[in-house]
Formats: C-alpha cells, structure tokens, sequence
C-alpha cells in the first residue's frame, strides 16, 4: 500500500538523517515531488497517491507558507471572490494556491469555509506554527503521532510506522471501544500513540506542542411546534439542496456511476442525477445474491428502468466474497468490521472499468432518523415494563427457535434488541450498533486483562455522550441525531477507505454535503419522528411510487450463512487459540462461538466478522514489526 499523503515535522531541530532517508525513499516509487526544507525548519511534506487516491495532490509554496492539498474542494468558485482580482487567476484551478492565499487573509478562520473531501496539511513559517485539517463530515483519514519533539503524518497508519521506524504496542484500553463500535472512534486507534483526527477539528502544532481545536460542528435550527401544512415546503427544499450539492460534485468530462440498491436513498440520488444533468449517461450497480432474500434486484431495476440509466447487475456468490475478504485483511490498516464493505469492494473494481466517479447513498438514515433503531426505543419502553420473570422465560424460549439465516431473521434480530435493553436512552442506539454492548464482551477477556479494562458503558460509550452533551440542540431527538451523525460519519470514512483500496475510483456522497446538512437540521424536530418523511415528501413527484411507498430494507449481505460454509477454512486458520492469545484474549470463549456458529446453534456472525478483522489485522503488524509487508 503505498501513502497518498504524508511528512514530518520538527520545529526545535533538524529531521535527522534517518528520517529523512525514509520518508524520501516512500516518495521515489511514486515519482511524485515533495516539499522539503530540513536544513532550517525541520520540514518534510510529500505524496505519493495510492492507487485509490484518484486525482493527485496539490502543493503550493510562497513566501513563509506551505499547503499540501489532497482530494476537491466542492465550493472553490464561491471562495475565489473573497480573494483580490489579481489572485484570482491563479487560484482558479489550484485548490493548494487558492487555501495559501485564503490563510494569508483570515489565518485559521478559513477553515470553517471549505466545503470539500480532503486532507490537508499548512506551514505557516512566520508563526513557527503547522496544522493539519481534513473535511467535515466526509474526511479523509488522516493519523498522526509523535516522538522526541517530532510530529509524524500520513493517511494510513503503515506510513506512520514506515516514517517513524516505531511499531507501537496494541492500545489495549480502547479494546471494549472496538468491540463495541466495530472500530475505535477518534481520536483514538488501536496503536498506541497513533491518534486519528476527528471530523470538524484541526492539529495545531507549535513550539513541539500539539493541540486540537474544533472548527465546525453540527447546528440545529429548532422548532418546537412546527407551521401546519409544511411538509411539501420542506421536502421541495430538501430536493432543491440536494440537487445543489449532487451538482457540485459533477466533473466535467467525468462518467459517473451509482451504486442502486433500490432504497430511498440510492434512487434518490438517480433522480436528482437525471434531474440536473438529463444527458449524461448515469451507469448503475447493484449486488444480486444467491439467497433471494436479501436480494433488492427488483426495485433497483425498477429505478434503473424509470431513469433509463446502463444497469448492470453484479452476481454475488460467496466465492467472489472470500476472494475479495482474503486480498483485503492482507492490507487492513485500522479495523474496521462493518460487512457493508465486502458489497461495496466486490462492486469498485467492476465500476472501475466504466465510470470515473460513483455517487453514494449513505447519510440519510442518520439525518432523516431511518434506522429502525429509532423505531425500538417504543418497543424498549414497552418491554421493559413486561414482569422480569415473564422476559426471562421469554428470552430462554427464543434461545430454542432454529436458527435463521435469511434477511433480518428474527433470532438474529432479537439477540440484537436485548443487547440495548437495560441501557438508558442515551445510549440504547449505541449498544444496537455494534457486535458487542459491554457485558458480552466479559468472556473475551482473560480475568486479570478484564481488571485493567473498564466495561463500564458510561466508560465505554463515552464519545456518544459527549455528543449529546456538547450537541448544538435542546430537544433530545436532535441530541441523539448529533451522536448518529457524528460517531457514523467515521463508519462511512472507514467504508470508502476499505472499498477504494486498489481502485481509481472517486467516491461522491451528496447527502453529507455542508449545505445539505445545513438544510436538514433546520427541518422542525417533531418532522423527524417519522423515518425520512420529509425526503419522502421532496422525491415523491420525481420517484416510482413503490419506492416512495417501500419499508425500509437495511441493507445486509448473507454474512451468517458465508462464515458457517464458504469462510469456515479462513476462519479457522486465522483465529486459532495462538492469535487470539497474543492479542491479549481469551480463546476459549472466542473459538466457542464460532463452534457454536459453524454447528447451527447460534448465529454468532457480527461477533466472529469482529474478532476476526481484529486478529488479521493484529498478525499483519506483527509481521510489519519483523521487516515484513513493507
């Protein structure tokens, strides 16, 4: 894998010879040129785009100021008027110059006027000050660490180690977060010392001091009591937003695609492409599976066939799955268990052979209150009010039901529901995410390791409240919107990042623009108790009526019938009792469940596809700490 974006800096000292030896020799197989300036400052700032990255990066140097710019800027042609006409020309097609010349004006307040996909780190050699900055809420991943004065970054964490020569010990306090998110939020990682930025926050680096500040954060214009009659008001607006930011996204010359899964969100996103642009020509991909349950064929075709779009309809058969799962733990940089991305790296490569760039559905589930999550905190309530003799019989009887592996099988479903019960509201979402809410995850731990952790959900949920708490909002609804919206924006990062991986592919996610998000939150709250009613109302006139009428489908592959049969042989040779040890586990209670799983008396999936990106990933470093996969 090789870096998109990267360097080093020391403000105190030269870089040493070391240092500067590796992080030259990263550049050189790309060809790519850097900035460097290590006789004085300390400097070294480079790219060398992987083959995912798309679109290469933009450097700009005047006088006392560096950028390093990587991905697009969506609302560059609104930020050149705030420039004098003389810089103007320049700026027009150099993102790096135009955010140069920006900071030259409003220092650091500029940031909070980017609209964009991108990472980005700025020198400013008067200030003896440099920072890093990625999007908002569709950042690039950028990870930084620091050791003896120096600050080291890159877009993936095997740079970091590649440039530091250091391979950091496993972070074992953020392991109940790992398990319980199926990823470690920022601005933590599983690598000790290695930190992730959050969205909406800048790095300042000066006087070999780091600090974080926030630049953006989400904000909610709030209505009590809604106007009567409103609704078709909000949803025009909505569709007009949405049209606005899909346009900004569109490249000229570029062929698009989109990948349809026949849901709202998706062929939403087909309409507003044939609404603003009717003559280009949109390529659709969609995933068909063998098991018909979880197929949504129908209804993609249904959108393709309205909008006239080249539809292509891709096969997956679980050996296309295990292909693509063994070529990806190979290259797993920070983990990351959400099964969504073997669809969606089955699908790239095909895509990448027709279209430019693919537009992307995700958002309007956190945005819009979609997810049936939101629907069961009712059915929570009214559970929790069942005597506890009554649940308990209950939930021992469920334990004697077959186990299913068809769409959203009700077993599956159910284990899923009891893992929020007993969680306060502030928090039930969170336990519903993830494999593992934290009292499942006591058997994983070794007894004197589960002394050192704390499995406290408070504790381990804590990002989720200090969201709510620090939310923009008075209602609780958007509260609880704000953690969605925060927390899920690193799934979707982690997503694209995974799928992307040896691809040329630009991802274009309309529905995360800052306008539209903009747009939505300023939607009366009461509007959003009704999943995506509001989107429902804008796309109405432009959209079949079965899809506006649709149930929600979430979208899942058949994930516990591939690892009881076609991944049983990977599984086992990659979580045997000797990784799961040196990962500091316990695995006896982890080989159980996936015993449990292959005989058919437990469906055990999310937990095992949890476990098993973890110790794949665990056994790649330790193979990067012998010299090896670099």
């Amino acid at each position: 894998m090789m870096p998109g974006f990267y360097g080093a800096v020391s403000w105190e000292r030269p870089l040493s010879p070391d240092i500067i030896h590796r992080l030259k020799r990263l550049a050189v197989p790309a060809g790519q040129p850097c900035l460097l300036n290590s006789s004085t400052d300390g400097l070294f700032m480079g790219f060398a785009p992987r083959p995912s990255a798309g679109k290469k990066g933009e450097g700009a140097e005047i006088p006392g100021y560096s950028v390093l710019f990587n991905g697009s800027l969506y609302n560059h042609k609104e930020l050149l008027i705030l420039l004098p006409e003389e810089d103007r020309v320049p700026a027009a097609e150099d993102a790096a110059w135009l955010i140069t010349r920006l900071f030259q004006k409003f220092n650091h307040h500029c940031f909070t006027r980017l609209n964009g996909d991108f990472s980005m780190a700025l020198r400013d050699i008067h200030q003896r000050t440099f920072y890093l900055l990625n999007g908002k809420l569709h950042p690039r991943k950028i990870y930084y660490s620091q050791h003896k004065g120096c600050l080291f970054f890159s877009e993936d964490m095997e740079t970091i180690i590649k440039i530091s020569g250091l391979l950091p010990p496993l972070h074992l306090p953020v392991l109940p977060k790992y398990f319980a998110y199926g990823f470690v939020p920022s601005p933590n990682t599983l690598l000790e010392g290695v930190h992730r930025l959050a969205s909406g926050t800048f790095l300042c680096f000066e006087q070999n001091i780091t600090g974080l500040r926030a630049y953006w954060d989400i904000q909610f214009q709030e209505q009590e009591a809604p106007p009567r009659k409103q609704e078709a008001w909000h949803g025009q607006n909505v569709f007009q937003s949405l049209c606005q930011s899909t346009k900004r996204r569109l490249s000229a010359g570029s062929r698009v695609g989109l990948f349809l899964s026949g849901g709202l969100d998706s062929s939403s996103l087909a309409a507003v492409l044939k609404h603003i642009s009717p003559e280009t020509r949109v390529q659709t991909f969609t995933a068909v599976f063998d098991e018909k349950s979880f197929n949504e064929a129908s209804r993609a075709g249904l959108v393709a066939s309205f909008f006239q779009t080249q539809h292509h309809e891709i096969l997956f058969t679980p050996q296309k799955a295990l292909a693509f799962l063994k070529n990806w733990i190979e290259k797993v940089d920070d983990p990351f268990s959400d099964d969504d991305i073997i669809c969606g790296g089955v699908l790239s490569p095909v895509a990448e052979n027709l279209v430019d760039d693919v537009f992307l559905g995700d958002g309007p589930d956190e945005l819009f209150m979609g997810y049936p999550s939101f629907l069961a905190h009712r059915i929570t309530e009214i559970y929790a009010r069942v005597p506890e003799l009554f649940r308990k019989y209950f939930e021992a009887a469920i334990r004697f039901l077959p186990v299913s592996y068809r769409y959203c099988a009700f077993d599956a479903r159910f284990k899923q529901f009891l893992g929020g019960v007993g969680y306060p509201p502030a928090l039930r979402d969170a336990a519903w995410w993830g494999p593992f809410p934290p009292p499942y995850q006591n058997p994983l731990y070794p007894e004197d390791m589960r002394a050192r952790l704390c499995l406290d959900g408070a504790e381990v949920y804590q990002e989720v409240l200090e969201s709510q708490q620090h939310a923009h909002a008075r209602t609780f609804v958007n509260q609880v919107l704000t953690a969605y919206i925060k927390i899920l924006s690193e799934r979707w990062l982690m997503k694209l990042n995974a799928v992307g991986q040896g691809t040329r592919l630009q991802f274009k996610m309309p529905y995360l623009d800052d306008d539209f998000i903009a747009c939505v939150n300023s939607i009366p709250w009461p509007y959003k108790l009704k999943p995506k009613f509001i989107l429902r109302q804008g796309m109405r006139p432009y959209l079949p009526q079965r899809i506006i009428r649709g149930k929600k489908r979430p979208f899942f592959v058949p994930l516990a019938l591939w690892i009881k049969n076609d991944f049983k042989g990977l599984i086992r040779d990659i979580l045997t009792a000797e990784n799961i040890r040196e990962a500091g586990l316990n695995h006896q209670a982890a080989l159980q469940m996936c015993d449990e799983h292959f005989a058919g008396t437990t469906n055990n999936a999310k937990q095992i596809w949890n476990l098993l990106i973890l110790i794949a990933w665990h056994q790649r470093m330790k193979r990067m700490g012998r010299g090896q996969n670099f």
